[in-house]
């Protein structure tokens, strides 16, 4: 979990004096991560101290005081992985120091309405006059961590009472919305905080006295395994790999003799975090392994991404299969590299493994990491590689901005990351040399998903950014016919069923999902032969945005979806820039000129974003610039009715160019009545040199007339009437992918550079052409 996470998931302090320090109880997916207790004074003043462990260390502690129910002063002073901090208020003003640097600032319009990252008291005054309303209110919040006034909306929400020690205890339930994030309160008759819930992260704090303040969802299905088991834990523990390696673990099992069905989770970024999911797995009879990948945190060995995970896999399956506490049957799930080393395990078909969970798992190296389609990534491959750069993670850096992030447009590409990121990236420089599919033994699980004949659960979101391994692996799966698979598609980035809002958009609250009764019925199904029914769930959940509707379909792509729908491209001027005439249209053109730019690899610049803060943007927005015309833009007429958009979504180009190399991007928008513009979903990309074959380059012929189908990322999206679908060509997402130079030379060397003019066909011969599916 990185640290932004972990600010966002805590979430207050009463006027009136207290009788006894209040202490909160952190949890984490089952695990307990630390605690908070709050000291409030009858002279106004308060003391709240809180230290928390969820794979790096945090320490916090304020020191304020009220008078008249306005906070007059405090002192927060933290120590982070990231260093120590203090931010000081008094008479309207305050002082942040952090990282040797020093701010004043003046802090104006500070009201009762507090907020502060892991103080929950400080709320209190919040929770209460939110309680009032059982609308979204805005209040203006002092956000105590950066003396900073803002916007925050709150509203009072139904719940129940807690039955403690045998009576009903009423509670006040506040929803309060936090940016992106939904923090639950709960408070008893004295106004205190004595419960925060942020179900998206799998995240409970409850006080002491006041444990089961909120439900637990699992409790309305009797027939999945209930928590009923006493639960020991054996850390640090070792396993042998075929080549002598010993990789280190912590096993959560339940206590006492038996014979447990085993939940693998291996990880690249440490298992203490990992393994906090442990507790709950145990209680209800799972033995529950989090292990730390070769060269990861405690594990032996050399560490190469993503290449040596499926040996490594298999071997430790098949080394719990035979542990006196096993049943021999083995499950896996997690996310991301988590996801990736499931794959990679599961092609190896060790006999122990019976299902697994993917969840926005990454594909081979060739098609999204460290190349995408061939398209090799940039910044956010430096960024990875700098989380993982030692032997340790380094979480603490993940918002960070690359230290010299105005460099990233120098050449050549081999020693980029150390003018970059201030520090050389192994692994990255290595990437830079590896070119082709050849280069790449381990980490090309793709060929062999055919053979992958256990249960899969699959799970990403359309702002996933590597949401293309879950689109290749399920549609692998299905063409081999393959009938055991499901699928979750939601709207939701790499955090996957975390936020319900990105940028200016709201998907809702039913955005988010009520997951883990669905892992826990996966597990019970497939390793315990319980009658839990998963064989029963619909085969495909797919969010549909526009609409903000989950649709329960019974395949991907849905087989009782309209026809393939095709558009073609047009245009009765140069399509050329944010005011070109480009169009979308049912029928091809006979006899249309083809549509042209310039792209310039040597104009492209750092965007100031890059420069002066975090290079993750969850903006959908999409601004066109008006200065420019090194892009193409094609759109249909306003809708006269809805239409909906699903995958596959593939748009077909025809096109030639002057250079021997050259990329080419293509996304989708949506267009409102008042002309402003969402991206729909991620894009499509080429890199010429790779339009044969990923297992080799070759240059292009300049002049020559090439065909090529670029495959958009999955996605399901409804267009309103009035609106316009949008389809944009570009040359070039720097700094998010490396540019392409236009010349056909070595990726890690290359230092020349040409000015390339690209044309695309759309005529009757060269019909260049959208084609999508429509959902019912």
């Amino acid at each position: 979990m990185s640290r932004q996470a972990a600010c966002l998931l805590l979430g207050v302090v009463l006027c009136a004096a207290q009788a006894d320090p209040i202490r909160i109880n952190y949890r984490l997916g089952g695990g307990k991560i630390g605690t908070n207790t709050y000291d409030a004074r009858a002279d106004g003043s308060f003391e709240s101290t809180t230290e928390l462990d969820v794979g790096f260390k945090i320490a916090s502690k304020l020191t304020g005081w009220f008078s008249g129910g306005k906070l007059v002063s405090y002192t927060l002073e933290e120590q982070t992985p990231q260093g120590a901090s203090t931010v000081t208020f008094a008479d309207g003003k305050a002082k942040l120091v952090a990282g040797g640097k020093h701010l004043d600032r003046e802090v104006k319009g500070v009201g009762e309405a507090l907020f502060a990252n892991y103080h929950p008291q400080v709320s209190a005054q919040l929770v209460a006059q939110a309680s009032k309303s059982t609308e979204l209110v805005e209040f203006s919040t002092l956000f105590i961590d950066g003396a900073v006034v803002r916007p925050l909306k709150a509203k009072s929400e139904p719940g129940p009472a807690l039955v403690h020690n045998g009576r009903a205890i009423q509670l006040t339930r506040v929803l309060v919305s936090l940016g992106p994030l939904d923090l639950h309160f709960a408070t008893d008759r004295e106004g205190r905080i004595v419960g925060i819930s942020a179900p998206s992260q799998k995240l409970i704090a409850e006080a002491e006295g006041f444990e089961g303040v909120f439900v637990d969802p699992l409790a309305a299905y009797p027939e999945l395994s209930q928590p009923t088991h006493a639960v020991q834990t054996l850390r640090g523990a070792r396993i042998k790999m075929r080549d002598g390696i010993e990789l280190a673990h912590d096993l959560v099992r339940p206590a006492g003799d038996g014979h447990w069905p085993t939940i693998l989770v291996r990880t690249p970024y440490g298992k203490l975090l990992a393994q906090l999911q442990g507790e709950f797995w145990a209680k209800r009879g799972y033995a529950f392994i989090a292990q730390d990948c070769r060269g990861r945190e405690e594990s032996a060995g050399e560490w190469d991404p993503c290449v040596r995970e499926g040996r490594d896999g298999y071997d430790t399956i098949e080394w719990i299969a035979k542990q006196p506490w096993s049943d021999g049957k083995v499950g896996m799930i997690g996310g991301s590299y988590g996801g990736l080393v499931q794959w990679a395990a599961a092609v190896e078909q060790p006999p122990a493994l019976k299902c697994i969970v993917p969840q926005v798992s990454p594909p081979d190296a060739m098609r999204n990491m460290p190349y995408d389609n061939g398209v090799p990534m940039l910044l956010g491959a430096m960024w990875w590689d700098n989380l993982v750069r030692d032997q340790n993670t380094h979480m603490e850096d993940a918002g960070k901005p690359p230290p010299h992030g105005a460099r990233l447009t120098e050449l050549p590409l081999l020693g980029l990351d150390e003018k970059v990121m201030g520090r050389p990236m192994p692994h990255f420089r290595t990437w830079l040399k590896r070119e082709t599919y050849a280069d790449w033994a381990g980490f090309d699980y793709l060929k062999d998903v055919p053979k992958v004949t256990i249960p899969v659960l699959h799970i990403s979101g359309w702002w996933d950014g590597d949401e293309i391994g879950t689109q290749l692996n399920w549609s692998l799966s299905r063409e081999a016919g393959k009938t055991n698979q499901w699928l979750i598609y939601g709207p939701w980035p790499h955090a996957f069923n975390s936020v319900s809002r990105l940028g200016d958009v709201d998907y809702g609250p039913t955005a988010i999902l009520e997951l883990d009764s669905v892992f826990l019925r996966w597990f019970d199904t497939w390793l315990k032969d319980k009658p839990a029914g998963f064989d029963r769930q619909p085969k495909v959940r797919a969010f549909l945005t526009g609409e903000n509707r989950w649709h329960d379909l019974a395949d991907w792509p849905d087989a009782s979806a309209e026809a393939p729908r095709t558009l073609f491209l047009s245009s009765d001027r140069l399509a050329a820039g944010a005011f070109g005439g480009g169009k979308l249209v049912e029928q091809p053109a006979a006899g249309q000129a083809p549509d042209g730019y310039s792209y310039d690899p040597g104009s492209v610049k750092v965007p100031k974003s890059v420069v002066e803060g975090n290079p993750v943007d969850d903006d959908l927005r999409l601004h066109l610039a008006t200065d420019k015309s090194d892009y193409l833009v094609y759109k249909t007429e306003r809708l006269a009715a809805p239409l909906t958009v699903a995958a596959p979504i593939a748009l077909d180009l025809f096109f030639s160019t002057t250079a021997t190399d050259t990329d080419f991007f293509a996304f989708l928008a949506d267009e409102d009545e008042l002309g402003r513009m969402h991206f729909i979903g991620q894009p499509g990309k080429i890199r010429g040199s790779y339009l044969a074959s990923l297992d080799r380059r070759e240059p292009l012929v300049p002049g020559k007339e090439y065909r090529a189908t670029i495959q958009l990322w999955d996605t399901a999206h409804r267009f309103a009437p009035g609106h316009r679908m949008v389809l944009v060509v570009v040359s070039q997402m720097f700094p998010a992918y490396a540019r392409n130079l236009n010349v056909f030379q070595p990726l890690a060397t290359g230092t020349k550079m040409a000015v390339a003019r690209q044309t695309i066909y759309h005529d009757a011969l060269r019909p260049s052409a959208l084609h999508f599916w429509s959902l019912k």
